[in-house]
């Protein structure tokens, strides 16, 4: 399983494109083919609001609980604050929106 997280990110320690596995895209570009149409980035998920996530190539999220098919619920998501509040099984975490904007939900 650690094998398959380190091979998300290329020599120089930066994350790429999981998906398709292009070292020369940054993590999860909008113009890749695996983001699908309905999808949006947690920066853009509403308030109070339940999503799925569906694509995320951040380890140390993945490692909180923001992996693939994982429901979330977005406490705090104002455009303004530099993270967003989010609550994983009675857990509350912060994520700053940098990250944030690399992980994409329905």
């Amino acid at each position: 399983m650690f094998k398959k997280f380190r091979n998300m990110f290329n020599r120089e320690g930066h994350h790429h494109c999981r998906c398709c596995e292009n070292p020369k895209h940054p993590a999860h570009p909008r113009h890749c083919e695996h983001i699908e149409a309905g999808m949006l980035s947690l920066n853009d998920a509403q308030e109070e609001k339940r999503v799925t996530v569906r694509v995320n190539s951040d380890i140390k999220t993945m490692e909180m609980g923001l992996y693939p098919g994982s429901i979330v619920t977005i406490i705090n998501n104002n455009p303004q604050e530099r993270n967003i509040i989010l609550k994983i099984n009675d857990q509350r975490y912060v994520v700053p929106r940098e990250i944030a904007s690399a992980i994409y939900v329905k």
